[in-house]
């Protein structure tokens, strides 16, 4: 791409982002990893235990817990 871009000349856009910011991004990012982890993404895959899925669910809860608290302290 950057290839691509020198031979248009296409002049570059350089942003400063702050590391408050990519690292919300990627907050937000594994926050929508783990909610596609609980049981009821896997229905196509066949039944899940009761067990496994109660087990995976509050595994998935409590990430998404300090996901959360990690955001907040970002903010």
């Amino acid at each position: 791409m950057l290839k691509f871009l020198e031979d248009q000349e296409i002049p570059l856009r350089q942003e400063n982002t702050s590391i408050w910011r990519c690292a919300k991004t990627i907050i937000q990012f594994l926050h929508i990893i783990f909610k596609e982890l609980r049981p009821n993404y896997f229905r196509g895959y066949g039944a899940l235990p009761y067990t496994a899925a109660q087990e995976l669910d509050e595994f998935v809860s409590k990430i998404q817990r300090l996901l959360g608290q990690m955001n907040d302290e970002l903010s």
